[in-house]
């Protein structure tokens, strides 16, 4: 616009001149140019000679004009790539965008890539596509399920998980649906998709999936808070103590979580059996036995025991013949 004024005012100006020039002086003047005799008058000349002046100038402020517009659009360009590369690093914990145009940028980028950066979530930026970061993860750390398409993340980016697996606790189907296409997902969502399953799902559901992830100890306390719900059999719960790895202490706790579930002759059967194929879960049968007072059936196991073995349950044992009567739980 600038140039366009500059333009204008020139030739008017060149224009009164050669006026003013004409008025004073009406005579011609001649140059000879390539052996070619040129006659104007005076007054053009000089016009001539201003326009020559008014186009070297006009090019030369053009030019430093466009320079400053690139030199502008550049650094607007580096800004949008600065936004780019924070909301980069944020969401996955690198940037390969690089600054060409202004080493400002690039300088502090190169700084900032040896930290990680966490959003304060109270924090209000009057940058739109950053306050829009900080509050799609707010969502997603308050448990929401949002859309981050915009974002185009890698399916294991920890955002996404975390995201994958708000959207799984909000909805059954969705946990089915990626323990059905289990080869599309790393073993952390799909463990968190069998917990929902686990806690929520049906029998069917429950049984058909068991086998496709590692179980957890979380996952089978979960599994043993429902087992008469999901007919557990003294085999099925077996089997997954020992996919979950089981020791003495969880057996224990998992004696002391059933009598709650199972009246008192499954609970027998079920530690009696477990007992017999792992020698781990022999305290927790004898927790049994103690807890409905089938104690000659317990001494029998402790007098085959070796006599280092089983110390506090022996130890209760002595203190209730000599009527000293403590709660069982203190000897577990």
């Amino acid at each position: 616009m600038r140039l366009k004024r500059y333009a204008f005012f020139s030739i008017v100006l060149i224009i009164l001149i050669s006026f003013y020039v004409f008025t004073f002086e009406g005579g011609s003047y001649t140059i000879e140019l390539f052996s070619i005799p040129v006659n104007l008058p005076i007054a053009i000349w000089v016009a001539i000679a201003l326009l020559f002046i008014f186009v070297s100038s006009f090019f030369h402020m053009a030019f430093y004009s466009f320079k400053y517009y690139w030199k502008e659009k550049s650094v607007e360009k580096d800004k949008k790539n600065f936004v780019n590369f924070i909301k980069e690093l944020v969401l996955n914990g690198k940037s390969d965008i690089s600054f060409k145009c202004n080493d400002s940028f690039g300088y502090v980028a190169n700084i900032l890539k040896s930290f990680n950066l966490t959003p304060k979530f109270d924090y209000k930026s009057d940058i739109e596509e950053i306050e829009k970061l900080v509050i799609d993860l707010k969502s997603i750390k308050n448990g929401e399920n949002i859309d981050l398409k915009c974002y185009k993340l890698d399916k294991n980016n920890c955002h996404n998980i975390e995201n994958l697996k708000n959207q799984i606790s909000q909805n059954l189907q969705k946990a089915v649906e990626i323990l059905r296409k289990s080869g599309d997902y790393g073993e952390d969502v799909l463990q968190f998709a069998y917990k929902k399953v686990a806690q929520d799902g049906v029998e069917k559901d429950v049984r058909n999936y068991l086998n496709s992830i590692n179980i957890t100890k979380e996952i089978f306390y979960i599994l043993m808070n429902r087992a008469k719900e999901l007919h557990l059999t003294n085999s099925d719960i077996y089997e997954t103590s020992n996919k979950a790895g089981c020791s003495t202490d969880d057996f224990i706790q998992l004696a002391v979580k059933l009598k709650s579930i199972l009246n008192p002759n499954e609970m027998i059967a079920l530690f009696e059996y477990i007992s017999n194929k792992n020698e781990d879960a022999i305290e927790a049968y004898l927790y049994t036995l103690l807890n409905f007072e089938m104690i000659d059936k317990a001494k029998e196991i402790l007098d085959a025991s070796l006599k280092s073995d089983y110390l506090k349950i022996k130890a209760y044992l002595e203190l209730k013949e000599q009527n000293k009567h403590y709660p069982l739980e203190l000897f577990i």
